[in-house]
């Protein structure tokens, strides 16, 4: 969803089951921020209740992210 013109907003959400398992939910938020024509700062973060990292050794249930995108 743009914010501005320089500011797009994005949510996110998802949902499986499989037969005889708990539901595996996850959600995320981000933003995108256009610093010029070329180049566009980010950050997200996402969200998923235990179920959906089950069985992933040492996956962590959030995570957070930023980068810097330069188109050439």
């Amino acid at each position: 969803m743009p914010v501005a013109t320089n500011l797009v907003l994005s949510v996110g959400y998802a949902q499986s089951k499989q037969d005889g398992a708990k539901a595996e939910r996850g959600w995320s938020v981000a933003a995108a921020y256009a610093l010029s024509k070329r180049t566009t700062a980010y950050a997200g973060f996402f969200d998923a209740n235990a179920a959906a990292v089950n069985g992933r050794a040492g996956a962590p249930d959030s995570r957070f992210g930023i980068g810097l995108k330069h188109t050439f």
